[in-house]
Parts: C-alpha cells; sequence; structure tokens
C-alpha cells in the first residue's frame, strides 16, 4: 500500500477512537479526555507534581513515551495519530481543495510566527503551576471538544476560532499553538545536542529537479527544496513531499548514516 493511503487509514482509526472517548463522556463512562490525552504529560504531570497526585498515570506514560520517540522519529505523532491535527488537516484540505491555490505564509514571517508556540507553551505550565487546572481547561482545546455537554462561553469562542484558523492555515494549531508539539521539539534538539540519529527527510541534489512541488504540497510550510537534509524539528513526516516529488529517490525518508 502506498503512504498516503496507509497514513490516512491510521489517522482515521485514531480519530474514530477519539470519538468514541468523547461520546464515552455522555454515556456515563470514567473517561475524562485528559486521562488519555497525551498532553498531560504537560498539564497533568506538572500538576501532579505539585500536588501529589497521579490520576492521569497513563497519559503521562504514554506522553513521555511519543516524546522519547521524537527523539528517534521525529514528530510522527503530529502526522498519524492527534485528534486536531487530523482535524485541521481535513477542515483545510476541504476549503482548499485545489493546492495551487493555497496561499501560505513566508517562510521569514513563518520562522518569526514560530516563537508563539513556546509562548503557548510556558503559559501552559504557569497556569498549571501558578493557578488552577480549571482555568487552563477553559482555552484547552482537549476539553472544549469532550464538555459540549457544559460548555461555557470561552470554549465556544475558542472552538470557533479553531475551526475558522483551520479552514485558512495548514495546521496552525500544529505550527504555532499547540504545547505539546512544542515539547517534542524541544526533545528533538536535546537528541541533537547528545547526537542522536533522528529520521530525516534527504534530498537527492543530483536527482533534484527544483520543481518546488515539495514546498508547496509541505502541510506545515517548511521549504524543503533548499537543504540537502531537512532538519527542521516541525517536520510531522506525513509523506507528502515525498508523495508529489516527479523524480523517484530525489526525497527519501531515512536515518542519517553515521559517520566513521
Amino acid at each position: 500500500m502506498k503512504r498516503q493511503p496507509l497514513r490516512h487509514i491510521i489517522q482515521t482509526v485514531f480519530f474514530i477512537l477519539t470519538l468514541g472517548l468523547v461520546s464515552s463522556v455522555y454515556t456515563g463512562i470514567i473517561a475524562i479526555a485528559h486521562a488519555v490525552c497525551p498532553n498531560s504529560v504537560i498539564c497533568f504531570g506538572v500538576s501532579g507534581i505539585k500536588n501529589g497526585s497521579f490520576a492521569f498515570i497513563p497519559a503521562i506514560i504514554a506522553g513521555l513515551v511519543f516524546l522519547v520517540s521524537t527523539i528517534f522519529f521525529g514528530r510522527f505523532f503530529c502526522g498519524y495519530v492527534c485528534f486536531f491535527g487530523t482535524l485541521n488537516e481535513f477542515m483545510y484540505k476541504l476549503f482548499h481543495k485545489k493546492k495551487n491555490k493555497s496561499q501560505k505564509i513566508s517562510p521569514i514571517y513563518e520562522r518569526k510566527l514560530n516563537i508563539v508556540k513556546y509562548i503557548v507553551f510556558s503559559f501552559t505550565l504557569v497556569s498549571v503551576l501558578f493557578f488552577t487546572i480549571n482555568l487552563y481547561q477553559k482555552v484547552c482545546p482537549v476539553m472544549v471538544v469532550t464538555t459540549l455537554n457544559q460548555i461555557a462561553w470561552q470554549s465556544i469562542i475558542i472552538l470557533i476560532i479553531f475551526t475558522i484558523v483551520a479552514a485558512i492555515s495548514s495546521r496552525f494549531w500544529c505550527r504555532f499553538l499547540c504545547p505539546y508539539a512544542t515539547l517534542m521539539n524541544i526533545f528533538q534538539y536535546f537528541g541533537k545536542l547528545l547526537r542522536i540519529r533522528r529520521v530525516m527527510i534527504h534530498r537527492n541534489m543530483e536527482v533534484c529537479i527544483d520543481c518546488l512541488q515539495c514546498d508547496k504540497a509541505c502541510p506545515m510550510n517548511i521549504v524543503v527544496s533548499v537543504d540537502e537534509v531537512i532538519t527542521d524539528p516541525n517536520c510531522i513526516h506525513c509523506g507528502e513531499c515525498t508523495s508529489i516529488c516527479p523524480k523517484p529517490g530525489a526525497l527519501l525518508e531515512k536515518m542519517p548514516i553515521k559517520k566513521k
């Protein structure tokens, strides 16, 4: 099976599983969304240390497993598992069926806006450590989706904004807002410091014809057509660039060979 159809099947499976967890909130099953959300490693993980309570141990363990795997394989979680990543991707494709007509942010502004998710990440930690979890839950998109039966006006605003932005900009949440994505980037940075090899996109300069199709296809707005190795930690390994490439072997996703 080709890469993209397989990825979409995996995304659909995890998307349906997440919806199942959401529906369980209304059927009386003990299934608070954050109990299985990997982002709990940030919000409830920190609060657990603070309060001496670890009611969300499964989610925290899962979150740590994904974070450690990021050191070796990059942000596969975002491209295959994340509910909001899949939702954002679906919304964008729904309104941008013709990729050539899609408008992207300039790489210069992309780099500048990249700092926003680190600010959001810092706010998340501070809000959990020094305020209350309830305050953070009012702006957390996971809680917005899973508490529709007792939704607050703040949640309605967040849900509307998220939907509009998802339709306008490709994976805006993944690129600029997600605190868990930020933590994955930080783990990749530490992996780089420890010189741990990570799966990355490699560009064969001799085969590449510089058609720039990879740049247009990348949902994370990464400029693929410039460097020989795509080291950008925001890469979600979705395979959009390698799938659209007209020259076989021009773009390869692999672990770099260890230099002797």
